[in-house]
């Protein structure tokens, strides 16, 4: 008699912390001049989908929490052209 076998958890990746995030900008900054190794190319767009989830939650959350501005004491001039 043949049981099924418990589902595996999908792989996530590990949490992107300060030293991490400092080496994916570097890769960032150095694949378009081609001084990154293709592995690190690689690396770097395995982590751009939750980086840039990451981003949009932010703004959004930042879009919400925007403080008020008092314009009443601001005094608008004129454009010049």
């Amino acid at each position: 008699m043949s049981y099924p076998l418990p589902a595996v958890a999908y792989a996530r990746p590990r949490a992107v912390d300060d030293r991490c995030l400092a080496t994916l900008r570097r890769v960032a900054h150095d694949a378009p001049q081609s001084q990154a190794s293709e592995a690190e190319c690689e690396w770097l767009l395995s982590t751009v989908g939750p980086l840039l989830d990451e981003l949009a939650v932010r703004r959004a959350w930042m879009a919400a929490h925007a403080p008020a501005v008092d314009l009443s004491n601001v005094i608008t001039l004129p454009a010049v052209r």
